[in-house]
């Protein structure tokens, strides 16, 4: 069902973002004297080093647009890296904590606490002019790109303690003007676990919510998607055209949201998901307590099904 890629010895590696192209899988080394982001290559198992990185390690990471980001002090951190694989260039945003980013065609999008940290500002970076600006403040949470758009979402003025849901924001990616919310998206909605891609906008209707919602963005239909079963912990989704993964405390789970398909695979590390390439990390202690990871490549496509998610 998976192919091993390589078993690192001696070192602990956890996975974060996957660059489906070329190949690549990045992730951090921890443990030891140092602790560093590194990239895997797939198909030989080679690991290079990227950068330095604290103790705390990345915190979050992501790749799109052929660039790879992550915070410099762990979750939060003061400051958001960036690094072409293609190109060797490194470029550093300065941020004051930014809890995750999203990377578009040309952008690069956060939102990052400002006053009492009650409230928090969107920012966007432009790669082609280096330049940051701002565009909304309030209850925010997101960023996503999702189709041609940047999305987010805000509680209303009338409640902006949430109480009454939030609502979504849209914006054009390419100029980062206002846009049209679609119809079906309008009004304020409970909204948690949100992600985007060309084709799809994700979440769900909360904390402890038992499905997902999906929007088909380029026919404004909504679906919902349920797991069959118990032991299903909906968080954390890495949305990957037409694949939805996600992380639970005792297993991994994979949607095909063409067909509503599920697969489940037993918790073995972190996971991370580019296309049709999933990659996991499974830790071990071996003899002398030494560190040991094993990186595995699994194809959506071809893992075992579990049967229909209703939509």
């Amino acid at each position: 069902m998976s192919t091993l890629v390589t078993s690192l010895d001696g070192i602990n590696f956890g996975v974060g973002a996957v660059d489906d192209k070329d190949g690549l899988v990045f992730g951090g080394v921890f443990g030891g004297s140092r602790t560093y982001i590194a990239a895997i290559d797939l198909a030989t198992g080679k690991l290079t080093e990227i950068s330095p990185v604290q103790i705390q390690g990345f915190g979050w990471m992501t790749f799109a647009g052929g660039w790879l980001a992550w915070p410099q002090f762990g979750l939060g951190g003061s400051s958001i890296q960036l690094w072409n694989p293609e190109t060797q260039e490194r470029r550093q945003i300065a941020t004051s904590g930014p809890a995750t980013a999203a990377i578009g065609d040309g952008e690069v999008a956060w939102t990052e606490e400002v006053g009492d940290g009650q409230m928090s500002a969107l920012r966007v970076y432009q790669f082609a002019t280096g330049k940051t600006f701002s565009l909304d403040s309030g209850m925010l949470e997101g960023p996503v790109f999702a189709g041609n758009h940047l999305v987010w979402t805000k509680a209303p003025a009338t409640a902006p303690d949430s109480s009454a849901g939030n609502a979504f924001v849209f914006a054009d990616a390419t100029t980062l003007q206002p846009a049209s919310v679609p119809p079906e998206l309008t009004g304020a909605r409970g909204i948690s676990n949100l992600a985007g891609s060309q084709d799809r906008l994700v979440w769900t209707a909360g904390a402890g919510s038992p499905a997902w919602i999906v929007d088909d963005l380029s026919v404004g239909i909504v679906r919902t998607y349920s797991a069959s079963g118990t032991g299903h912990y909906l968080q954390f989704p890495q949305l990957a055209d037409p694949y939805l993964a996600w992380t639970g405390p005792d297993r991994s789970s994979i949607i095909d949201l063409r067909s509503g398909d599920g697969f489940d695979m037993p918790y073995l590390g972190r996971m991370a998901v580019g296309g049709d390439t999933l990659v996991v990390d499974s830790g071990a202690n071996i003899k002398g307590g030494q560190d040991r990871t094993d990186i595995a490549v699994l194809h959506p496509s071809r893992l075992q099904r579990l049967g229909p998610c209703p939509a």
